[in-house]
């Protein structure tokens, strides 16, 4: 008869364990936050939304640029005006003046070329015979190539500062 009541109570002990009941009996939990420490990964993606609503407040501020120059350039108002309200008029300018349309865009596209050109010289890059797009290449990858450079030599300097540092604590001498 014992063995018949403990095969009844391990019963119900696995019924309300499978069912949910358990929840009840179980010890409160600590937050998921505290649980335990974020692996490598989870910190990458957060930091790496830190840096696209970082990005993406940088964005929507050269826009905003963007459009202010363009609704100036038309004489439009922008003092209290959402972008949305300023999109929709550049919208109806754009259609009602096509040849002013046409001219500011080339104005802009002259502009960006000359920062581009002098960027270019800059990094010490031909600009004589290039396009916009051809010359945007260019000087991104001598960027690139310019950062690459700039992180070998900071990791260089890095060890070589330690390798001075731990010989000065060995107190062994350099000849």
């Amino acid at each position: 008869m014992y063995t018949w009541t403990k095969t009844c109570v391990s019963a119900a002990v696995a019924a309300m364990l499978l069912f949910g009941g358990a929840s009840a009996f179980a010890a409160p939990q600590a937050p998921e936050a505290a649980k335990e420490p974020l692996m490598k990964t989870e910190r990458f993606e957060d930091y790496a939304d830190e840096r696209g609503k970082a990005m993406q407040g940088e964005h929507h501020r050269h826009g905003a640029k963007r459009l202010k120059e363009a609704a100036e350039y038309f004489g439009i108002q922008t003092e209290g005006k959402t972008a949305e309200q300023l999109r929709d008029e550049l919208r109806k300018v754009r259609q009602e003046q096509p040849e002013k349309w046409a001219k500011f865009k080339a104005e802009h596209k002259a502009k960006r070329l000359t920062m581009l050109q002098a960027e270019a010289k800059r990094l010490g890059i031909a600009t004589e015979g290039k396009d916009l797009r051809q010359l945007h290449k260019e000087v991104r990858e001598a960027r690139r190539a310019e950062c690459e450079k700039a992180k070998k030599l900071g990791k260089e300097a890095g060890k070589a500062a330690g390798q001075d540092t731990g010989a000065k604590a060995s107190g062994r001498t350099q000849a």
